[in-house]
């Protein structure tokens, strides 16, 4: 301010030392200024602070009112000659009156006795002042808005110009004179000559075509984005404030939408910081604005923005949907995105399927509902708005009306995507004669086209068909519709399509069916070794993939009294390479992406390596176990690993191992007498001792690599380990495995010994008298009446009075062959005297 004193000081023009009072009154004046006009005297910071604006024509007196020392706008003159504004001396009289006085003139005291007149010359004359200044300020501002003008003399006149864009007229003038350019480049400069920049630009948009059309020929969108993607946030929104002004003009939209990152950095505001709220929400104005424009939309979609592009879909004509179909067709959706479109769009893209007049219009639609299709909540919202019967009808329509293969192929595709989806598609209509997906009729329309079309839609067909056999409710309808058109060995030799895909799915399927036709399977796998070589050689494959997945399923699943199929697996070496990716498996060799994988591929390896166990009275396959050491391996999975069903077959897989044990188990002969006394050698003689180690259980040489043993496997604890498991069948199977140890192929009472050192007793008689499931409850029972042939064991068991319950009722109410071991059990029970019972052996409890 000092400086501006001194300015002042120095100018010699009339009137200068009433400058020095409106200078010391110029933030006040800047602060109240409200009207539409902007003067000198009311921004003299702006005027006075550099010397160019000492060539200003000066302030007059006779311009300012007394009474509110500002340039006046409406002058009136009282009969004494003094000159007021209007609005001021209107108020001033007004207060006289309110406190009881009479008018008196501000300046001389004097009473005004008339009504204020206009003072039209002095108001035209400050009217010619003003314009003549604003001129020169104008053209002061061009002067300093240059390249080599410091910062501060661009940001002195850049401030001015704001002032003068008060009056409507100037903002005329300044783009007359080509200021806009020199403004634009501003925005080139530091951060604080930026935001005035961008201020002044908006200010001068504002409601003028014709400086929105200057604005849009200079640099300025480019780097008012450029603006858009600096850190500070008071640039950023008024940078956003500028775009939002030029986006009012359908001119600039498509200009605005062109520049490069516009587009993208306005969608991010939009989601961003809540600290920038006012900044985000113009853009989102800014972006609505831009919508107008189509090309727009296609940008917008493509950063995250698909609201727009969906409204345009759904309100649009003809040719606006196609285009916005066909862009949401090669778009790369999030999740939330294929959500939303899927909720706002079905029903449309539903609408241009059915239509008959457009093959492009069905084109676009099929693509768009593909990619809305792959989300799997989707598939409820497409089957409610009627996908199914045009599908259908795309998919088997022939003649003139049918449509390109290609199209054939994305219809397949979405009608598998909304199987493999949705169950609710069971009892919806697929054409007008009522029937649905899980009919026979079209099952078989199914079955034939896939035996009669290109490889890429075999595959989705069969996907199709794989949808419908995962449904608990239309698996029978599938299981029978194959059956009677005898497509199973056709799906069979699906196993050797070159195809990945079409080989993935039809492996699918077959897993699929063979839960419920592994006879028919095994079957048609007879016929010819090559599926079945195929199938061992993609498990034997490095990795874990679905499709190996699957094709572990599938062998697994197949029936276990096929003999001639599990020699076929063996005579494909299949037994040492699953041995080989179990143990692979176990050590946690997996590729990446496979862990998902993992579980169904190690049940379905332990599935098929059980089944070679059931064939153990052909030496090939005795042979074969003890050459892969098989006990050692279902020991091992009983006690690491962690999926039920993997250990259920480990189980028994023991079991069938075991009963083979006493068969396998040589007792050695003897060693001949030797002589004690070289004098009389026919006469003293005595046995010497034998070299090895007989088993416990078997009487003779056991092994649990030659012989299966469970003792000598150590498997007797991971078995009783399993006895308190929730999953039942698996108890089952556990309490078969430990049921050999008392088979009568060997001697009971050792195996009822084996059982009591391993503590095993007790955790029988819980099993029987928890009576889970009727099979455990005939197991338990059974081995119980072996346990009580040992006379120590029934004494110590006959303390029990629960157990004497438990027999009882599964007397009454067992099955026939628990009845029959019951009775049995009870009979031994009953037979043993009160006065033994105190010698009996203690049961040990866990």
């Amino acid at each position: 301010m000092d400086a501006i004193k001194r300015d002042v000081q120095e100018t010699k023009e009339p009137h200068d030392p009433h400058m020095m009072g409106v200078v010391e009154n110029s933030s006040n004046s800047l602060a109240q200024q409200s009207s539409d006009q902007a003067t000198p005297s009311e921004d003299p910071d702006g005027m006075l602070h550099h010397r160019e604006y000492r060539q200003l024509e000066p302030l007059y007196e006779a311009f300012i009112c007394p009474l509110t020392r500002k340039i006046m706008r409406d002058p009136v003159s009282l009969e004494n000659g003094v000159t007021y504004e209007k609005s001021a001396i209107d108020r001033w009289m007004q207060e006289c009156r309110n406190s009881g006085k009479e008018p008196t003139c501000f300046v001389t005291g004097n009473l005004i006795t008339a009504p204020p007149k206009p003072s039209i010359a002095l108001r035209n004359t400050i009217e010619e002042w003003t314009t003549r200044n604003e001129q020169s300020r104008i053209g002061i501002a061009k002067k300093l808005i240059t390249v080599e003008a410091s910062e501060n003399d661009v940001l002195c006149a850049l401030t001015d110009l704001q002032v003068l864009c008060r009056k409507k007229a100037n903002r005329y003038r300044i783009r007359k004179v080509e200021l806009i350019p020199q403004i634009v480049d501003r925005l080139k400069n530091g951060e604080v000559v930026r935001i005035l920049a961008l201020a002044m630009l908006r200010i001068l948009a504002e409601d003028d075509e014709d400086a929105i059309v200057a604005i849009g020929q200079t640099d300025a969108l480019r780097l008012a984005v450029k603006c858009l993607a600096r850190d500070g946030p008071e640039e950023r929104e008024e940078s956003v404030k500028l775009l939002h002004e030029l986006s009012k003009s359908y001119f600039m939209c498509e200009k605005i939408g062109a520049t490069n990152g516009a587009i993208l950095f306005l969608v991010g505001m939009t989601s961003g910081s809540p600290e920038n709220m006012v900044a985000g929400d113009i853009a989102e104005e800014v972006l609505s604005n831009l919508s107008k424009c189509d090309k727009n939309i296609l940008q917008m979609a493509e950063n995250g923005r698909l609201q727009p592009l969906l409204d345009r879909l759904t309100l649009g004509d003809a040719e606006v949907r196609v285009e916005m179909a066909e862009v949401l067709s090669d778009l790369t959706l999030t999740p939330e995105g294929k959500a939303r479109a899927g909720e706002l769009v079905s029903r449309t893209l539903v609408e241009m399927l059915n239509s008959s007049s457009s093959s492009s219009e069905k084109a676009a639609a099929l693509k768009a509902l593909r990619s809305i299709s792959t989300l799997e909540t989707n598939g409820s919202k497409l089957l409610e708005a009627g996908v199914l019967i045009p599908l259908m009808r795309d998919l088997f329509v022939v003649g003139p009306n049918m449509v390109p293969m290609k199209l054939k192929e994305v219809a397949a595709t979405i009608l598998a995507n909304v199987v493999n989806a949705s169950g609710m598609w069971e009892s919806m209509p697929v054409d007008d004669g009522g029937d649905t997906l899980t009919s026979e009729a079209t099952i078989h329309r199914f079955l034939h086209l896939i035996s009669n079309t290109g490889p890429k839609i075999e595959a989705k067909l069969l996907l199709v068909v794989a949808g419908l056999a995962s449904k608990p409710r239309a698996v029978s309808r599938v299981v029978s519709a194959i059956k009677s058109s005898g497509a199973i060995v056709a799906l069979i030799q699906f196993l050797e399509a070159p195809q990945p895909d079409l080989r993935v799915v039809s492996i699918r399927l077959l897993y699929l069916l063979s839960f419920h036709m592994s006879q028919e399977l095994a079957d048609g796998l007879r016929v010819t070794t090559r599926q079945l070589s195929t199938l061992v050689k993609l498990v034997g494959q490095s990795g874990v993939t679905e499709e190996q997945s699957f094709a572990a399923g599938l062998l697994a699943n197949l029936t276990s009294q096929d003999k001639h199929l599990t020699r076929a697996l063996l005579d494909e070496n299949a037994l040492p390479t699953i041995v080989e990716r179990i143990n692979e498996v176990r050590r946690g060799v997996v590729n990446i992406g496979g862990a998902r994988h993992i579980a169904a591929f190690q049940k379905g390896l332990v599935g098929i390596l059980l089944q070679f166990t059931y064939e153990l009275d052909d030496p090939v396959f005795v042979d074969a176990a003890q050459a892969n050491d098989l006990t050692s391996l279902f020991t091992a999975l009983l006690q690491t690993s962690t999926l039920d069903e993997v250990q259920r077959s480990s189980a028994l897989a023991l079991e069938n191992l075991s009963v083979k044990s006493p068969q396998l188990s040589i007792v050695p002969e003897p060693p001949a007498p030797v002589p004690v006394c070289p004098l009389f050698p026919c006469l003293f003689q005595k046995t010497p001792p034998l070299r090895v180690a007989l088993c416990e259980l078997h009487g003779g040489v056991c092994s649990m690599k030659t012989t299966f043993c469970l003792l000598q496997a150590e498997a007797i604890g991971p078995l009783l380990a399993c006895l308190d498991h929730r999953n039942t069948s698996l108890v089952e199977a556990a309490m078969g495995a430990l049921s050999t140890v008392l088979m009568d192929t060997v001697d009971v009472d050792k195996g009822v010994m084996v059982l009591y050192h391993a503590d095993a007793i007790h955790l029988i008689l819980m099993v029987m008298q928890e009576h889970r499931t009727e099979v455990l409850r005939q197991r338990a029972v059974w081995m119980v009446e072996r346990i009580l042939r040992n006379v120590g064991m029934a004494q110590a068991v006959s303390i029990d009075s629960n157990v004497h319950t438990s027999l009882v009722d599964a007397f009454r109410h067992g099955n026939s062959h628990a009845r029959q071991s019951a009775e049995n059990a009870l009979k031994t029970l009953n037979r043993i005297p009160q006065n033994s019972v105190a010698n009996a052996p203690m049961i040990r409890r866990r």
